[in-house]
């Protein structure tokens, strides 16, 4: 088990070790490094990948944190420091895309490229009276976690209903993908309930001008498409591609077809290190 000392903290991480480019993966708030299993393999045929357990997930540890998002960038930028895995391809799910996002606009020179399945920015969710879509999202998710209790079986059906629109989506799901949709799921609450991980800097976004994936399931939830979209807007140098048949957490229910797209960016669209 190979640990690294943060400030804060121990953070868990693997390390593939073979030829190829960094490429570091965050995931997202309702797994841990595990969520990445199935893709890990078939990106580590070209890339040196680097897994790692968010503090609060898995087997990381630490102090709680206290403002999560901007926690989560600072033990991110001292994971790549101590670890020298930088510049990086950063590839981020969920709430993880929101921590790369930040990352590339704070340490812009330790970040080479950006690839973000459905970033969970809800403030970029914007209702036509002016209101925020983000509050209704948060109660929902607390909501589903109190219905849940202790039955990570029906955390996981509810949540990816939920990001899905559609719970059939979450019945769905084999018993080895809700094995990886953790029960514990304080510390995502955690993070939903973080200002900072709603709010984006749109001036500051429009500086990142390394090459940007966005991803998106096509079977997500709608608002999960809109931030996909606004981003792809505001970033200089982003594309916008739809996973034909998946939803969300591709990287557990649509592994090969991720790995695909993911292969093609990293391999065909990145930014030589100089």
């Amino acid at each position: 088990m190979s640990l690294a000392r943060v400030p804060h903290g121990s953070l868990f991480y693997e390390r593939s070790e073979t030829p190829g480019d960094p490429a570091a993966l965050v995931h997202g708030s309702w797994t841990d490094h595990h969520g990445w299993d199935l893709v890990v393999p078939g990106l580590a045929r070209s890339l040196d990948i680097l897994v790692y357990d968010r503090r609060g997930h898995g087997l990381s540890s630490g102090e709680p944190r206290s403002h999560p998002v901007l926690d989560d960038v600072g033990d991110l930028a001292d994971l790549l420091e101590a670890t020298d895995v930088h510049p990086v391809h950063l590839v981020a799910d969920a709430y993880g895309g929101t921590v790369a996002l930040r990352l590339a606009i704070e340490r812009p020179e330790l970040v080479r490229s950006l690839a973000l399945n459905e970033p969970t920015c809800l403030g970029l969710l914007d209702d036509p009276d002016g209101g925020s879509e983000a509050p209704r999202v948060a109660r929902a998710i607390r909501t589903l976690a109190a219905r849940a209790g202790g039955d990570g079986s029906g955390w996981a059906t509810g949540i990816v209903g939920l990001l899905s629109g559609a719970g059939s989506e979450g019945r769905r799901l084999s018993p080895a993908v809700r094995s990886r949709v953790l029960e514990d799921h304080g510390s995502g609450l955690a993070e939903f309930d973080d200002p900072d991980s709603a709010r984006v800097d749109l001036e500051a976004v429009r500086g990142i001008e390394i090459p940007v994936l966005l991803t998106v399931g096509e079977a997500s939830a709608p608002f999960l498409h809109r931030i996909s979209e606004r981003l792809a807007r505001t970033l200089p140098n982003a594309s916008l591609v739809t996973l034909p048949g998946a939803g969300p957490f591709p990287q557990l229910t649509h592994p090969d077809l991720l790995v695909g797209v993911l292969g093609s960016f990293l391999l065909e669209r990145n930014v030589p290190t100089t």
